[in-house]
């Protein structure tokens, strides 16, 4: 039996052949680089509802904070900012309408490590990565966000760039603008030139 012989690819087909093949790797190779990059945004988002939420709590604690130290003038002092003394609760400046501001952290002080403090700056701090490490020095035993303005010592390892920058807003709550307060805790973030943010509003009311 005689045997035909085989016809030879033509140089178009196997033009064709490469052309397919190259635009199917590129599709794929597209597809997994954007399907990384959303990864990565929706980890920053994560992180960025946390601090937020953060920022929210941190007011919940000044606020708390004030009634307990100073319970006997609790109408007075439940947003005040900084006050050291029921005397001067009124003098001091208030959570009200308007203001804005970025959260502090002394860890120096030992009875106000766990406090957060207001601060008013036109340059809003951005929020850094630490480590916290044991006496040896070697071994991390915990991490945690900060905002500038945190006072650090030996055993604090600043361990990436600042990403994040956290405002704090403060506007009049509309149903008892006497009692309330409503805080919008705003985060905001660039990742390849392009700018992210996330804002979370509560009311925090003097309940006392």
């Amino acid at each position: 039996m005689r045997l035909l012989p085989r016809r030879a690819e033509s140089l178009v087909e196997s033009i064709i052949a490469i052309t397919v093949i190259t635009l199917s790797t590129t599709a794929a190779l597209v597809l997994i680089q954007t399907s990384i990059g959303g990864n990565r945004v929706i980890g920053e988002k994560v992180v960025a509802l946390n601090l937020a939420l953060e920022g929210i709590e941190a007011v919940k604690n000044i606020r708390d904070t004030n009634y307990l130290n100073f319970a006997s003038n609790p109408e007075e002092c439940w947003n005040s900012v900084n006050a050291t003394a029921v005397s001067n609760c009124a003098t001091r400046d208030l959570m009200e309408d308007g203001d804005t501001y970025y959260l502090k952290r002394n860890l120096r002080n030992e009875e106000q490590r766990l406090l957060w403090t207001l601060e008013t700056n036109s340059a809003y701090g951005d929020i850094s990565h630490y480590e916290i490490y044991d006496s040896s020095g070697s071994t991390v035993i915990a991490e945690m966000y900060a905002q500038s303005g945190l006072e650090s010592f030996a055993s604090f390892s600043l361990i990436e760039e600042d990403v994040y920058t956290r405002v704090l807003e403060f506007s009049e709550n509309d149903y008892d603008p006497d009692n309330a307060i409503d805080v919008t805790s705003t985060v905001s973030w660039e990742n390849k030139g392009n700018t992210y943010t996330v804002s979370l509003t509560r009311t925090i009311a003097n309940v006392y």
